[in-house]
């Protein structure tokens, strides 16, 4: 029994060991797909119009923006530039969470029913007021059409 306490830590230490081994020989994640998808949507924001710069945030949307798409909208809430409808738009889409919440569908709606708002404003405005945790396919053809 003497023995078994010693032999029991060898063994615990072994494998402890190998498996640290095993675990470091795997390769490191690939995160460069979110900063591709961020830098070039910074891109987008300093060539394009707002209602494009919303679009291509739309189609990388999953569950809600990023920290540097918020900062982009942001800018978009204060942009001489930006239309009213594009401001809420753009202010909706900052708190985001997986869908619009009631009341922002509410306002949505309005720029939706709003015969001042461009086209492309009410249909950024639909897209956001039917969003569940993304686009839809349609909804992202739609958004690839506003881009362009």
């Amino acid at each position: 029994m003497k023995h078994l306490r010693p032999l029991l830590l060898v063994f615990f230490l072994i494998f402890t060991f190998q498996l640290v081994a095993c675990t470091s020989d795997k390769p490191p994640q690939d995160t460069t797909t979110n900063v591709s998808d961020t830098a070039e949507i910074a891109d987008t924001a300093a060539e394009n119009s707002p209602a494009q710069v919303i679009a291509q945030i739309l189609i990388n949307l999953n569950h809600f923006p990023s920290d540097e798409e918020k900062a982009m909208l942001k800018e978009i809430t204060t942009s001489a530039s930006a239309s009213d409808a594009e401001k809420t738009i753009a202010g909706i889409l900052i708190n985001i969470q997986h869908s619009a919440s009631d009341g922002d569908k509410a306002e949505l709606k309005k720029v939706m029913e709003d015969a001042s708002a461009s086209k492309e404003n009410q249909q950024l405005a639909e897209i956001v007021h039917n969003l569940n945790h993304k686009p839809s396919d349609e909804d992202k053809n739609t958004l690839q059409a506003i881009v362009k």
